[in-house]
């Protein structure tokens, strides 16, 4: 009897990934948009940031929820760390904004005629161990 070991070539390999994928369905999930607008929720956060966890657990309290994508997406978006300290430990928001232009490009959108959209922007900035919002600017909801 003899026993014979046979080593897959590469061409063996990638032909079972092959049929492996082509025989395993598709996980995309088609969304369908509303009548309706999907609200956006954006979260800046940066590294360090006292007040951050608390913010980032509130937005991913949406991964749960049935609204996800269809009512509401949220999205967290990390700034430069650097940026976070010269902005709000040292105070130096002009420097900071002037240097740092890119992460501090947003606007708040302009107010239709019809008046039905629903847009605000939030600056929320918090004094360590705190939940207390030091400035807030924002439009309409």
């Amino acid at each position: 009897m003899i026993n014979q070991v046979i080593k897959p070539g590469p061409a063996i390999v990638a032909g079972l990934l092959l049929a492996l994928t082509a025989a395993t369905p598709a996980l995309a999930k088609d969304y369908v948009s509303q009548s309706t607008a999907t609200d956006v929720i954006e979260l800046y956060t940066s590294e360090g940031c006292s007040s951050c966890p608390p913010a980032d657990r509130w937005l991913s309290t949406f991964k749960n929820k049935p609204t996800l994508f269809r009512d509401v997406i949220p999205m967290a978006f990390h700034v430069d760390t650097v940026l976070h300290h010269d902005f709000v430990v040292l105070n130096h928001q002009q420097q900071t904004v002037a240097a740092n232009p890119s992460q501090w490009n947003l606007t708040m959108p302009a107010v239709p005629q019809s008046g039905q959209t629903k847009s605000a922007l939030v600056v929320w900035l918090s004094e360590p161990n705190t939940q207390r919002t030091i400035q807030a600017t924002g439009g309409y909801l």
